[in-house]
């Protein structure tokens, strides 16, 4: 796959425990440097480093346990602009729809920055 798409991508994930042992943080590459500044600055814990596997795979890490935002902001947010609402009852979906915001808010940030 990575012959494929010619290392023009970048992985997202969860930051824990095992993530930790298994990326090699680094600096981000120039373009990316101001989203992640900003995401930072919004609360959010993310690391930027390598996937310490065979090519060194880029990956962007979001912490969903130590970023500073509510999960029911989340809910609101997917409630007032998709009109969905959703339950989470238990952790496991409050994770989920943790992890899904800060992706959405990561892309969004990246997206701005680009067409600036």
């Amino acid at each position: 796959m990575i012959e494929n798409v010619d290392g023009e991508y970048i992985l997202i994930g969860p930051l824990n425990s095992s993530s930790l042992l298994e990326v090699e943080p680094c600096d981000p590459p120039t373009w990316m440097e101001s989203s992640l500044d900003k995401l930072r600055n919004l609360g959010i814990c993310v690391l930027f480093g390598t996937w310490l596997i065979d090519e060194g795979v880029p990956v962007v890490l979001l912490d969903i346990h130590q970023s500073k935002f509510d999960v029911i902001y989340a809910l609101n947010y997917i409630k007032e602009e998709y009109h969905i609402p959703l339950r989470c009852d238990e952790d496991e979906c409050r994770d989920a729809i943790k992890f899904g915001y800060l992706v959405f808010l990561f892309l969004k940030t990246v997206r701005s920055f680009i067409l600036m």
